[in-house]
C-alpha cells in the first residue's frame, strides 16, 4: 500500500515498447506454466491442476493478444481509443486469471465438504476458456471500448478491483487449506496470488495514465507472480522423481535384505513384493509423465514458435525494429525450451536403458565433412576458424551408429563453438591408436576449465557457472554425449588448461571393412551396365537408415537406365512407400531405428498389397547363424556388406527375372 501511495507522486512514464517487451515475458512464462500444471494433472490426476493449467494457458492467448493488438500498428485497425483498449484488455486476462484461480480452490473446497471427488470433464472446460477467449478477441476486435481511467474518483481505475477481489478470495481460501505449510507448490501458489492481488488492488487501480510508475509497476508484479508460480509446479514435479527414487532405493535394499537374511526368506519376499508393486508404479508414472510431458510441452511450443514465425513474416503488418525484437525473443525462448524436452528424453531413454543403437561400418571422410559442414556455419557467426586432422584416416571405416556420432561430434563442437573466444578456432581430429583403435578430438582454444570444474563437467543440469552468462544451454548436451560414447563401447575423457582450452577425447572401434567399400571398386569401370529389362524403368525402393549407403546405392543404380531407385530412410516410410508406390523388388536393411527389417518383412506379408513383393536383405550381419535366421524370415535372398557390383545387379536381375 505504501509503494503505490509512493509512486502516485512518481514522475515516470514509459512508452509502447517497454509495454510490448514486458506483455511477451509474460505470455511466454504463462504458455510455459499453463503447460507444467496440466502435463502435473495428466501425471498424477488433480482437478486443482487441470484448472490452474486452463487458467495459465488461456491467460497466455489473451496476454499475448493484449501485447499485440495495443501496438501503434495494430490498434489503428480496431475501434476504440489506445487508452481505452489497453486497460480493457489487461483486465480481461487478469479477470479470466483470477476468477478460475479462484474457481481451483472452490472446487477443492467442495470435494472436501463431500467427501468425494469433483468430477470436471478436460474436454468441457478447455471448450469453455477457448469460447472465452475467442470472445474476448472478437469483442475488442468489433466494439468500441469505454472510457477506462476515472481521474475523479479515488482510485482512477476502479474496474480493477474486480480481478482484484478474485485473487483475494482465491488467496484466502488457499491460506485456510493450510496446504501451503507442507506443498511448496502452495506455498509459491501463497506467494503469486499475494503479489497479483496487490498488482491489481494496489498499483493498477491507481494508475492515472498509460505507462505512468503505476502501470509498469502492476505489469513488472505480474511478471513475479508467474515466475512464482512456475518455481512452485518446478519444485512439485521434481518432487515426482525423487519419490521414484526412494522407491527404487527401498526395492534395492529389500534385495538385499533377501540375500543376506535367508532364515527370514517368507517375510523378506513379501517385503520384496511390495516393493517391486511400488518402483513399477512409480516407474510407470515417471514414463507415462515423460510422454505426457513430450507431447503437452511440444504442442503449445508449436504454436508459439509458428505464432511468432506468422507475426515476423506478415506483409500486411508489418513490425518495427523493437517489435521484431520481442517477437525474436519469444521464438528463441521458445526453441531453447524444445532443446531442453529432447535433451530430457533422450537422457531418460538412456537411463531406462529403452535407447537401441545400430552399430555399422562407417567412413569417417564423409561423415566428418558433413559434420565441419555445420559447424562451419556456426562458427561463422563468432569468427571462429575451423580445422580438421583426419586425412590420414579419410577412407577407412569405424564402428558406431550413425545418427549418434553426429549427435555426439555436433554436440562437442557446437560447445566448443560457444564457449571459444571470439576469433578462435576450434580443431576436430581422428588418429589411431597403437591398439588398433580410432581416437577422435574435439580441441578448443576458449578459456579452459579448472580441475575442480572438470570433476563436475558431466554432472547433468550442471553448467559451471555458464548458467549465469548469456550463453544458452541445458547442463545434460555432455551427460548424453558421454553415455553415447560409453554405448557405442568409447570412454570420453577431458583435458584442459585455464587460458588456454580444452580437449575432448574419445576411442572407438575399427570396421571389419568399409559398408560403402564398393565406391572403391565402382570407380574401376566407368561404362555403364549392361541394361537387362525392356519398357519402363523396374522399381526398387532401399530401406536404409545409412546416408552414405543410401549414396552408394544411389550411384549402383544410377549405371542401370532401366532401373529406378526409392529410398527411405526408416522401415515405417518404407512400408508406406511399398504401399502406395508398388516397387518390383524391396532391399531391406536389418538394423534399422525403431522397427527392424524383420518386423517390417512380417508386415509386409501380411498386407494384401505388397505380400507378392520380393524383399531382399542387406545387411552387414554376416555370421553363418544370421543368413540362416534371414532365409528362414522369408528374404528371397541375403546380401551381405561390403557390397559387390555385380552380386547385388545379379540378384536384383534374378528377383526381376523370376516375377516376370
Amino acid at each position: 500500500m505504501a509503494g503505490g501511495v509512493v509512486l502516485r507522486s512518481v514522475d515516470y512514464n514509459s512508452n509502447a515498447e517497454t509495454h510490448l517487451v514486458l506483455e511477451a515475458i509474460a505470455t511466454v512464462l504463462a504458455m510455459v506454466v499453463g503447460v507444467l500444471a496440466l502435463v502435473r494433472h495428466y501425471s498424477k490426476r488433480d482437478t486443482t491442476f487441470l484448472i490452474i493449467g486452463a487458467a495459465f494457458f488461456g491467460t497466455a492467448f489473451l496476454d499475448g493478444y493484449h501485447a499485440i493488438v495495443t501496438t501503434s500498428t495494430v490498434s489503428a485497425m480496431l475501434p476504440s481509443e489506445l487508452s481505452s483498449l489497453i486497460p480493457w484488455s489487461w483486465v480481461a486476462s487478469r479477470a479470466l486469471l483470477s476468477f478460475l484461480l479462484f474457481l481451483s480452490w472452490y472446487l477443492w473446497h467442495l470435494e472436501n465438504r463431500r467427501g468425494s471427488n469433483f468430477y470436471l470433464s478436460d474436454r468441457k472446460l478447455y471448450v469453455i476458456i477457448g469460447s472465452l477467449t475467442l470472445a474476448a478477441f472478437l469483442f475488442f476486435a468489433f466494439v468500441p471500448l469505454p472510457r477506462a481511467y476515472f481521474p475523479d474518483l479515488l482510485t482512477p481505475r476502479p474496474e480493477e478491483f474486480l480481478p482484484a477481489g478474485f485473487f483475494l478470495i482465491a488467496l484466502t481460501g488457499y491460506l485456510r487449506k493450510g496446504h501451503w505449510r507442507v506443498d511448496s507448490f502452495e506455498h509459491w501458489m501463497i506467494l503469486s496470488l499475494i503479489t497479483c492481488t496487490i498488482s491489481q488492488a494496489v498499483y493498477m487501480s491507481s494508475s492515472r495514465d498509460l505507462f505512468d510508475a503505476g502501470f509498469d509497476a502492476a505489469h513488472v508484479l505480474k511478471i513475479v507472480g508467474y515466475i512464482c508460480a512456475l518455481i512452485g509446479l518446478v519444485t512439485s514435479m521434481s518432487s515426482i522423481f525423487r519419490d521414484a527414487s526412494d522407491t527404487t532405493f527401498t526395492l534395492a535394499q529389500a534385495n538385499i535384505s533377501l540375500k543376506i537374511e535367508a532364515d527370514e526368506r517368507r517375510r523378506a519376499e513379501e517385503d520384496l513384493r511390495v516393493a517391486k508393486e511400488e518402483a513399477e508404479k512409480a516407474n510407470n508414472a515417471k514414463s507415462d509423465f515423460l510422454s505426457s510431458m513430450s507431447h503437452e510441452l511440444r504442442t503449445p511450443l508449436n504454436s508459439i514458435l509458428g505464432f511468432s514465425q506468422l507475426i515476423s513474416t506478415d506483409p500486411d503488418l508489418p513490425l518495427d525494429e523493437e517489435q521484431q525484437d520481442s517477437i525474436d525473443q519469444i521464438s528463441r525462448a521458445g526453441s531453447h525450451l524444445l532443446d531442453l524436452i529432447n535433451e530430457v528424453l533422450d537422457l531418460s531413454k538412456i537411463e531406462t536403458g529403452a535407447m537401441t543403437l545400430s552399430i555399422e561400418g562407417i567412413m569417417i571422410g564423409t561423415t566428418f565433412d558433413d559434420i565441419v559442414s555445420l559447424t562451419e556455419t556456426q562458427a561463422a557467426t563468432r569468427n571462429i576458424d575451423v580445422k580438421t586432422d583426419y586425412e590420414n584416416v579419410r577412407y577407412q571405416v569405424l564402428r558406431a551408429d550413425h545418427t549418434r556420432l553426429r549427435q555426439v561430434l555436433l554436440n562437442l563442437l557446437s560447445n566448443a563453438v560457444k564457449y571459444n573466444v571470439e576469433g578462435g578456432t576450434i580443431e576436430l581430429g581422428c588418429t589411431t591408436t597403437d591398439e588398433g583403435l580410432f581416437r577422435i578430438s574435439v580441441r578448443d582454444t576458449g578459456p579452459g576449465l579448472t580441475s575442480e570444474q572438470i570433476k563436475d563437467i558431466f554432472e547433468p543440469f550442471n553448467r559451471l557457472g555458464a548458467e549465469r552468462t548469456e550463453i544458452e544451454g541445458t547442463g545434460i548436451g555432455l551427460t548424453i554425449t558421454k553415455r553415447l560414447v560409453e554405448m557405442m563401447g568409447g570412454e570420453l575423457t577431458v583435458d584442459s588448461e585455464p587460458g588456454v582450452g580444452t580437449t575432448f577425447r574419445f576411442n572407438l572401434q575399427r570396421g571389419e571393412a568399409p559398408t560403402d567399400a564398393i565406391e572403391v571398386v565402382a570407380d574401376q569401370s566407368r561404362e555403364p551396365l549392361a541394361v537387362h529389362h525392356e519398357g519402363a524403368p523396374r522399381k526398387i525402393l532401399y530401406v536404409e537408415d545409412n546416408p552414405s549407403n543410401l549414396r552408394l546405392m544411389e550411384r549402383i543404380i544410377d549405371r542401370r537406365p532401366d532401373l529406378e531407385l526409392l529410398s527411405a530412410h526408416s522401415a515405417e516410410f518404407g512400408l508406406e512407400l511399398a504401399r502406395t508406390r508398388a516397387p518390383d523388388v524391396i532391399l531391406m536393411d536389418i538394423n534399422l531405428p525403431g522397427m527392424d527389417g524383420f518386423d517390417a518383412l512380417d508386415l509386409l506379408r501380411r498386407d494384401k498389397r505388397t505380400n507378392e513383393i520380393p524383399v531382399l536383405a542387406v545387411t552387414a550381419n554376416a555370421t553363418k547363424r544370421d543368413i540362416e535366421h534371414g532365409e528362414k524370415a522369408g528374404f528371397v535372398a541375403y546380401i551381405t556388406k561390403p557390397l559387390n557390383i555385380s552380386d547385388v545387379l545379379q540378384a536384383i536381375d534374378l528377383t526381376l527375372s523370376k516375377n516376370d
